[in-house]
């Protein structure tokens, strides 16, 4: 996988995305969906509710201040069932800085052989 995304960054409703989405597909295609983790589900079910309104990829806001980004991507989820998304985690501070008024990210998708 290799991709270069330069997208609308949309605040998903709610925050966890534990639920279906209440944004409208129009807002949600081909964005960028900024998901708060810490919700009542976990990654794979947020994924696929920013999937269904058509997102182009998930970025997670972790919950503390871990100095953590990490590239979340695999194209199964844990029950082994295709989930076609790219998804990332950023820690809070760095969403609390440089996130906080953004409309638009740019990501920087590349597979490195181990």
């Amino acid at each position: 996988l290799n991709a270069n995304l330069d997208r609308a960054l949309v605040r998903a409703s709610p925050e966890s995305a534990c639920t279906p989405l209440t944004n409208s597909v129009d807002e949600v295609r081909d964005a960028v969906v900024l998901v708060t983790l810490g919700g009542s589900c976990d990654t794979d079910t947020a994924a696929r509710h920013a999937n269904a309104k058509y997102a182009a990829a998930v970025l997670f806001v972790g919950a503390g201040p871990t100095g953590i980004s990490r590239v979340m991507l695999g194209w199964e989820a844990k029950d082994d069932t295709p989930l076609d998304i790219p998804r990332m985690l950023v820690d809070s501070a760095f969403a609390a800085g440089s996130l906080a008024t953004a409309s638009r990210v740019r990501l920087r998708l590349e597979a490195i052989p181990l």
